[in-house]
């Protein structure tokens, strides 16, 4: 009905010679397709992917020390939210920080790497998302990379405000099978050092090696990195393939120890001169 309607009116306007005022339709095979939205990119190419690559380890529960969560059983809404909140994994929407591209295969989780189509798509993803999200204003205590801001971080940190916070405490925290100290001194057993000197504590967590177990990055103003403490994964290995328990929580004495030595180095940054770098300081092992 409504189409016979809409003829009659070209009919009659014919008849009146407002030949003008018919607009001309568009045929829609000349219509331009429009390009996918980051979000689309993702459903459509890079959630799948990410399921198949990360979710036996990254999902909830996965394994428990393999943090963060991102894919979508995480307790998050989904996979892009879960994304959307884990700063280093996405490298700030820049594929080349991005530790979903630039960790690949990895021993310690088991994971795969991507094949190059792959990589490709989430590379695309990533891209679209950098052009959709505008940068807020530069930080001048942020870093570009997320190692960029761990390198800062380690230069410009001091044995004074790690004394204040008594980070030491996680050298002396007990567990069940002993303090933390009695096995991640005499070598630092699977990548986390922990004594009952301040002093070697300090200069061994400031080494590249060791300081993804107490430090990770978040993103701040779109592209770029801030230190946090990574109390995560700290809390992570309680009670895993054989490891001792531990009570551990943001409201544990170590856990709020390390929150407020990354606060108080945080808060020197902008007026922090030292070359950023990590410590070379001779391992006390």
């Amino acid at each position: 009905m409504a189409r016979h309607t809409f003829a009659a009116a070209i009919v009659a306007s014919l008849a009146l010679g407002c030949v003008g005022d018919v607009t001309t339709l568009p045929n829609p095979d000349d219509i331009p397709e429009t390009a996918p939205t980051a979000r689309q990119r993702f459903d459509r190419d890079v959630n799948a992917v990410v399921d198949s690559a990360c979710g036996s380890c990254h999902n909830n529960p996965g394994r428990a020390d393999a943090v963060p969560k991102f894919t979508g059983s995480a307790g998050l809404t989904d996979n892009y939210t879960s994304l959307e909140a884990a700063g280093a994994v996405t490298g700030g929407w820049k594929a080349v920080n991005a530790r979903l591209l630039t960790k690949g295969a990895h021993a310690d989780g088991g994971g795969r790497a991507f094949s190059a189509a792959e990589a490709g798509k989430i590379t695309a993803w990533l891209d679209a998302e950098d052009l959709e999200r505008p940068d807020g204003p530069a930080d001048p205590t942020a870093a570009t990379t997320p190692r960029g801001a761990l390198e800062k971080f380690a230069a410009c940190a001091t044995e004074s405000d790690f004394n204040t916070a008594n980070v030491v405490l996680w050298g002396l925290k007990a567990t069940s099978g002993g303090a933390c100290f009695s096995c991640h001194q005499a070598g630092g057993a699977g990548w986390v050092y922990a004594s009952q000197t301040s002093s070697d504590m300090f200069n061994v967590l400031r080494h590249e090696t060791f300081m993804p177990a107490y430090f990770t990055t978040e993103v701040v103003n779109g592209s770029q990195f801030r230190v946090r403490a990574n109390i995560d994964k700290l809390c992570s290995r309680r009670n895993i393939n054989g490891h001792p328990g531990y009570a551990c929580g943001t409201l544990d004495d170590a856990a709020k120890a390390l929150v407020q030595f990354v606060q108080l180095t945080n808060d020197k940054l902008a007026t922090c001169t030292a070359t950023p770098g990590f410590s070379t300081a001779t391992l006390p092992f």
